[in-house]
């Protein structure tokens, strides 16, 4: 199939092996998608939007994560337990034994490989549903 060079009125015309001439409206042409754009969601059409979007998902190189994000969210930020430095003098001037402890988030320079592409995968579903 090749695209011929006249195209008018948002229509393209594909001709095809058998030399018949068909006319696909920018409509047609939105839903299907691309492999860097998502298919478009029409009133009527979610079923066949449902499924052109999940092959399209399914051919990014990070889908399995992309397909995690939209089912079951966003990954949690991850955090860790760290002693209070605030907390460990007590106002009498004797220390204490049990130290106060914080939850801090852990940046994301220090996510293990996995972390980072569920992460990454966070923003790319969050940019393809909105």
């Amino acid at each position: 199939m090749r695209f011929l060079p006249d195209m008018h009125f948002g229509e393209i015309r594909v001709k095809c092996d058998t030399h018949r001439l068909y006319k696909m409206t920018s409509k047609n042409a939105l839903s299907i998608g691309t492999d860097v754009k998502p298919p478009v969601l029409f009133k009527g059409e979610y079923e066949q939007w449902k499924d052109r979007f999940l092959d399209f998902i399914d051919r990014h190189s990070n889908g399995e994560n992309i397909l995690l994000s939209i089912t079951e969210g966003p990954m949690a930020p991850i955090t860790v337990q760290v002693p209070d430095v605030d907390s460990s003098d007590s106002e009498d001037g004797t220390e204490e034994r049990e130290q106060k402890m914080k939850t801090v988030t852990v940046d994301i320079s220090q996510y293990s490989e996995e972390q980072k592409s569920r992460y990454k995968a966070d923003k790319q579903a969050r940019s393809l549903l909105l």
